[in-house]
């Protein structure tokens, strides 16, 4: 015959259940008392009693408590009546400092009225409640954030409030620096786009002045050294504007608003009109720009100002390392996911360790005789393309040359 539920329980836990019965019973007593010493030191000897029957009690759902390694607390209306060993290690407290107090005293000032509502519910209307984050202050001053959540239910027979407690003050610090860190983030990107604008148009529209009173100069000057100078004024300024554009190219790409028109494109006509517009480019620095093989007469779907913008970037690259007399090719050939447009040039090739980040921004690699540069051409080039939906690489080996190349869909019938 199995044991009854008395038979069941063991000599020492039944002597602590009813040794808090009784405690309790008494406190009843003792709460209705006047305030004043008498009263202050009855409560404190119910405490000891309190804290007497823990210790000497057996029972299965204390042990369990006491082995969690998660914090566990035991409240019996506004008095602490158990702490496991976890729980007292993350608040530095003894069991003797926790027994008899406020459970809301160890909760941060700022945290008392939700906790104060979460130990109401739980006492005064049975109530469980789910995990919550709120910061509790340690014995030494510093605070810790607990996952706390609680529920009503018998503690060696006494009806009481069990307080689970998990410490999550790391996990809160790093959401915390990461919320911190995405605000400085936004702050600063704010900041970007506003200097943009600052520079899309004050600095712009001067600078539009200064290259037509360049060209005009250079148009009617009749002095051979004013002309020179107004020359270079014109150069300087195409250079600078060809940053700015940049520089703006960049604040687009990375705040997602890359304008592309994409329209159905011949892709031979594209090739003729970047071989043309920049030959001189190539003869200036003793290179050859060519275009082999036969061009595919298909069609892409792209922004064709946009296109030309990154064969621009990608044979301004290459004729900037291709050896005096070389040759940089064009060519176009067509692939299963599209028409794939390559650069190739005969420089000195780009080692693994730079080839992995040719495409980021500012990155400039430190292949011999580039020149000065904002390492920006290749990552508006990788914008460009994305934009569009497409992909480009490079594939390149040392002292063997570079091939940059990208690939666009086709357009669909």
């Amino acid at each position: 015959m199995a044991p009854g539920p008395v038979d069941s329980v063991p000599p020492a836990a039944g002597a602590a259940i009813a040794l808090h019965a009784a405690a309790d019973r008494l406190r009843v007593l003792v709460d209705g008392m006047p305030a004043g010493k008498a009263r202050a030191d009855s409560l404190a000897a119910l405490d000891a009693l309190t804290l007497a029957a823990w210790r000497g009690g057996d029972g299965g759902l204390r042990s369990f408590l006491e082995r969690s390694p998660d914090g566990v607390a035991v409240h019996r209306g506004a008095r602490m009546v158990f702490a496991n060993p976890a729980l007292l290690a993350v608040l530095g407290y003894t069991l003797e400092q926790i027994v008899g107090r406020n459970p809301l005293d160890f909760v941060h000032p700022e945290d008392r009225a939700v906790a104060g509502a979460r130990v109401q519910a739980a006492v005064v209307h049975g109530l469980a409640a789910p995990p919550r984050v709120e910061r509790f202050v340690r014995r030494d001053g510093t605070v810790v954030s607990l996952e706390v959540s609680s529920l009503p239910m018998p503690f060696e027979g006494v009806p009481a409030v069990i307080v689970f407690a998990r410490d999550v003050t790391v996990r809160v610090r790093a959401l915390a620096e990461r919320a911190e860190a995405l605000t400085a983030a936004e702050r600063a990107l704010t900041a970007r786009d506003e200097l943009m604008a600052v520079v899309s148009h004050d600095l712009r529209s001067p600078l539009a002045a200064t290259r037509a009173s360049a060209e005009l100069l250079v148009r009617f000057a009749t002095d051979h050294r004013a002309r020179h100078l107004a020359e270079t004024i014109l150069r300087s300024s195409g250079r600078m504007d060809r940053l700015i554009a940049d520089l703006l190219d960049v604040a687009a790409i990375e705040s997602g608003h890359l304008s592309v028109q994409p329209t159905p494109q011949g892709v031979g006509g594209i090739l003729d009109e970047a071989i043309e517009a920049l030959r001189p480019l190539a003869e200036a620095s003793g290179a050859k720009l060519v275009r082999a093989g036969a061009v595919p007469t298909v069609t892409i779907h792209c922004d064709r100002g946009r296109v030309l913008q990154v064969l621009g970037n990608l044979v301004g690259n290459a004729i900037k390392y291709a050896p005096r007399g070389s040759a940089v090719v064009l060519r176009a050939d067509v692939h299963a996911d599209g028409v794939r447009v390559a650069v190739e040039d005969q420089g000195p090739g780009i080692a693994p360790e730079d080839a992995a980040r040719v495409f980021e921004r500012y990155y400039r690699s430190r292949r011999p005789g580039g020149g000065p540069g904002t390492g920006l051409g290749l990552y508006i080039a990788r914008g460009i393309v994305a934009a569009h939906g497409g992909e480009i690489g490079l594939d390149s080996e040392v002292g063997r040359g570079s091939t940059f190349w990208f690939v666009l869909p086709q357009a669909r019938p």
